[in-house]
């Protein structure tokens, strides 16, 4: 199966090449509503800079019964895992 062309998002993918380009570590969060092509884009961009350090991660989505404190600590602790910080 061939993956189909990735049309759109210029001016999303030059956010991300701004950023990828800066002399700085940078954090990007790209969020929205479900279904819009979040991954593809980061997934597209990864492809298009040839990143030689790349981290892509997501977090929870909101949910009954799920607190914004919990979405929190999940993402830290993804960020623990990723980068290898200790824990405090």
């Amino acid at each position: 199966m061939s993956r189909s062309v990735f049309i759109g998002r210029k001016r999303e993918i030059e956010r991300l090449e701004g950023l990828y380009n800066k002399k700085m570590p940078s954090l990007a969060v790209v969020k929205g509503r479900r279904r819009i092509g979040k991954s593809r884009l980061i997934g597209e961009f990864a492809n298009i800079s040839a990143a030689q350090i790349f981290w892509s991660f997501a977090g929870l989505a909101p949910q009954d019964g799920l607190a914004a404190q919990e979405q929190r600590d999940h993402f830290a602790r993804q960020l623990v895992l990723m980068f290898i910080v200790p824990e405090d």
